[in-house]
């Protein structure tokens, strides 16, 4: 860890070398910024998973069209995230070339909160009580019972919208 923080380190100080100085405020305080920056991103796609690209979709969906896909996520079917400027899909709301069972009705059940994709795709990859610890991806793709986990989805929309 310390051998990468190094170079991590050196590595920054030239780009910041190359890019000027003028303005950016306390060292300390932008090292730490973009440190968190880094380590953000990091930790988000361990906790979503793999993203995939809208070909990558399309491919699993059986090659339909890049229409098709955007219908979906349109209709609250389909999640699409933003990543640095490209729509990516988290492949967790997909069971072999389908969408997970029993997704389009809990985006359905976040639909009246208002809330982002983001925020509702991280609910479904948390440990949920009434889930027995589960997340409602991990329970939906072990073929369990939708109900709780639409009950689940409902209270927490409720829960965001006010």
């Amino acid at each position: 860890m310390a051998q990468t923080a190094r170079l991590a380190a050196a590595s920054f100080e030239r780009t910041l070398d190359r890019l000027g100085t003028h303005g950016l405020g306390d060292p300390k305080e932008l090292g730490y910024r973009a440190a968190l920056l880094v380590t953000a991103e990091q930790a988000w796609t361990r906790h979503l998973g793999t993203w995939l690209s809208l070909d990558a979709v399309r491919a699993l969906l059986g090659d339909v069209t890049r229409q098709a896909v955007h219908d979906l996520m349109k209709r609250g079917r389909l999640l699409a995230l933003d990543r640095q400027g490209a729509r990516v899909y988290p492949a967790f709301q997909f069971k072999g070339t389908k969408l997970l069972p029993g997704l389009p009705a809990l985006l359905a059940a976040f639909k009246p909160a208002d809330l982002s994709h983001d925020t509702i795709a991280a609910w479904l990859n948390r440990p949920q009580p009434a889930l027995r610890g589960s997340s409602p991806a991990e329970w939906l793709h072990a073929g369990r019972d939708q109900a709780p986990v639409a009950l689940a989805a409902r209270r927490t929309a409720a829960r965001l919208a006010h």
